[in-house]
């Protein structure tokens, strides 16, 4: 991009958002490969100089699924050019807040290493971008080869950007909301798909936040740890997720929400959801253990 240039990179002293590729183009319906290709590689090297602005798009076109995810994996600004009257606001809602605020990653987006050194565009590879939000890393995963094929690839804690000694991990699967434990995860995607993962550090009770965001917690305002309860503040009303080892009680403190205790299938063991008000803090307790 016209920004990245060294005398760009290095004489910019006042501002620290910088474009990171080449224009969107809408009308290039195919353009997504080459758009993801550019963001995510420029930002190798230039997110240890700013934070990248990953352009525009729109949200009434066949990739907008697509061009969300990047703009939210990539964690810098998220803005549209819509032709008046053509905004599709469901491409939106997942990742932006009640109250406004656009609901991406805090960091500055990388490709995972394992994707580094392969071209996912001339190679059946997967594409993988990672960032993150609080504790939590996002993984993006997008098939974007030539061949138009399905790619593999795998998902697990080496993908964390800020390991934790000796911690165990649980992988979300935000778009099928399905959760994973501890061994790798292999993914497969089909031409044109697209996945996002939010993996974050095992506990008793884990927050895995509001369902209908591609960053799930950034449904969570706050949350604090006290032995075996989890309490944390909610930003907007919907379905929360958590995992818990044993079939926990739940309390709703200050909302008006039916208290509603959901087991997801049972291949997703462990996984619960409760519908909640925006003003409500929540109380995820384990209940005593039962004799048998």
């Amino acid at each position: 991009c016209m920004g990245m240039a060294p005398e760009n990179l290095w004489g910019r002293t006042m501002w620290a958002i910088s474009r990171n590729s080449d224009d969107y183009v809408p009308q290039d319906t195919d353009g997504f490969a080459e758009h993801a290709l550019q963001n995510a590689f420029n930002s190798a090297y230039h997110s240890y100089f700013q934070q990248g602005d990953w352009d525009m798009f729109w949200t009434d076109h066949p990739q907008s699924t697509e061009h969300a995810l990047l703009r939210v994996i990539g964690g810098g600004p998220l803005y549209i050019s819509d032709p008046v009257g053509k905004t599709n606001a469901l491409a939106l809602l997942p990742v932006v807040l009640s109250d406004g605020r656009v609901a991406t990653c805090d960091g500055t987006a990388r490709v995972a290493p394992d994707s580094l050194f392969r071209d996912p565009v001339a190679t059946d590879s997967l594409l993988k971008v990672t960032n993150t939000y609080g504790e939590a890393t996002m993984v993006a995963c997008f098939n974007i080869t030539a061949s138009k094929q399905s790619v593999q690839g795998d998902i697990s804690s080496a993908d964390v950007r800020n390991p934790i000694v000796d911690a165990e991990y649980v992988i979300f699967d935000v778009l099928n909301q399905k959760l994973h434990e501890g061994k790798p995860l292999s993914v497969t995607l089909a031409a044109g798909e697209v996945a996002m993962y939010q993996i974050v550090p095992k506990k008793r009770i884990t927050a895995l936040g509001l369902l209908s965001k591609y960053v799930p917690l950034r449904g969570i305002a706050w949350q604090e740890r006290r032995a075996d309860t989890l309490l944390y503040k909610l930003t907007d009303s919907g379905k929360y997720g958590f995992y818990s080892e044993t079939q926990p009680t739940i309390r709703l403190i200050g909302g008006n929400s039916e208290q509603l205790i959901l087991h997801f299938p049972e291949s997703w063991p462990g996984v619960w959801s409760v519908e909640c008000d925006a003003a409500a803090l929540l109380e995820v307790s384990l209940a005593e253990p039962k004799d048998v």
